[in-house]
């Protein structure tokens, strides 16, 4: 009887300590006048971090069959939270940004040096060496996006995707 009751308060203890981590992470602006996507970025995770069972995994490819490649396991995925894991296939250093695409398309974010302009990113998958996975986990809005390597030359060598989140 006594393990039964030690095992019934183990488990209300996770179940709050869980409600209690998830409850940190939800909040968020919810000024009717912010017309920039709501997100929330996480630091790289392994596989082995808790990610809400209601989050939408997408594959992110960078660098394979050719080094500036991009490709996305799907193109759309619907609103609210998207895990994105993000493999270098590559033979060098890259990253992955997503930047909502601005109404000019992907050619308004080109700038004058051949980086795209990331003032408006929304969350990100830094450096990611050759070989390896980080994962991302952003809440997105509904909205077309751009995933993009921002590093010297990559955007401008045509390492970008467009993701749509409906």
């Amino acid at each position: 009887m006594k393990s039964t009751r030690l095992a019934a308060i183990g488990i209300a203890a996770v179940a709050v300590t869980s409600f209690g981590v998830l409850g940190a992470g939800c909040g968020s602006s919810s000024s009717s006048s912010d017309t920039t996507p709501a997100t929330t970025a996480s630091t790289p995770t392994s596989t082995t971090s808790a990610t809400p069972s209601t989050a939408t995994t997408v594959t992110v490819d960078l660098g394979k069959g050719s080094e500036f490649n991009m490709t996305s396991s799907v193109a759309s995925a619907p609103a609210g939270k998207i895990t994105f894991d993000v493999k270098n296939d590559g033979t060098m250093l890259h990253e992955m940004v997503v930047v909502p695409e601005p109404a000019g398309g992907v050619d308004a974010l080109k700038q004058a040096d051949g980086t795209a302009d990331e003032a408006n990113a929304v969350g990100e998958a830094p450096d990611i060496e050759a070989g390896a996975t980080k994962s991302v986990t952003l809440d997105l809005k509904a909205g077309k996006y751009v995933l993009l390597c921002n590093l010297p030359g990559h955007f401008a060598g045509g390492m970008w995707t467009t993701f749509t989140v409906s």
